[in-house]
């Protein structure tokens, strides 16, 4: 059942990401698993899935990717389909202020997602999620694995890097539309 989490207050659930930055030229993330999916206003079952986004983006479309659906479960392990590479230069990371961008939702049927939860990894956040970029930026050739809780969407800084907002309040519902390559 949900339960309140003084901290970040509906328990949305949590997720374990791993970084790996090699070479300052790539990095490398993967979704390992969540744990204790919680779909506010829901008793159902969640189908989820996970978008993975840099941000900001100069190109459209270029950091997005996500996860394929995994049907009816709180606890979702995502294998190795889950794991995304981007080139990126430790200089663009910087000069562009880059975060990491991700997001659970439950897709509902019919290509509508309804959001879950979701954290962002960046200079600009707090607590672990700053703490794990940190430390995946700065162990070059080492895997950085971390758990994060799930946060609602007036919380979880999803947006733009230094926002603590999301840049579109009606996030929660969306379509589903074409993985990237």
């Amino acid at each position: 059942s949900s339960g309140i989490n003084a901290e970040y207050g509906v328990d949305r659930g949590r997720i374990q990401i791993s970084l790996y930055y090699q070479a300052n030229q790539e990095l490398k993330v993967t979704i390992v698993r969540c744990s204790m999916l919680m779909v506010p206003g829901s008793d159902n079952l969640p189908n989820p899935i996970v978008k993975v986004n840099i941000k900001p983006s100069l190109k459209r479309n270029k950091f997005k990717r996500k996860t394929e659906i995994i049907k009816q479960t709180s606890n979702p392990e995502f294998g190795p389909k889950a794991k995304f590479t981007y080139d990126i230069s430790s200089t663009d990371i910087e000069s562009n202020d880059r975060c990491l961008e991700v997001t659970v939702y439950d897709c509902t049927g019919l290509k509508r997602l309804s959001y879950i939860g979701g954290v962002v990894l960046g200079k600009e956040s707090s607590g672990t999620a700053r703490s794990h970029w940190r430390d995946a930026l700065s162990s070059c050739g080492h895997r950085v694995t971390r758990w994060h809780m799930l946060e609602g969407p007036s919380t979880s800084g999803v947006g733009e890097c230094s926002s603590l907002e999301l840049t579109d309040p009606n996030v929660q519902e969306s379509t589903l539309s074409p993985a990237a390559p």
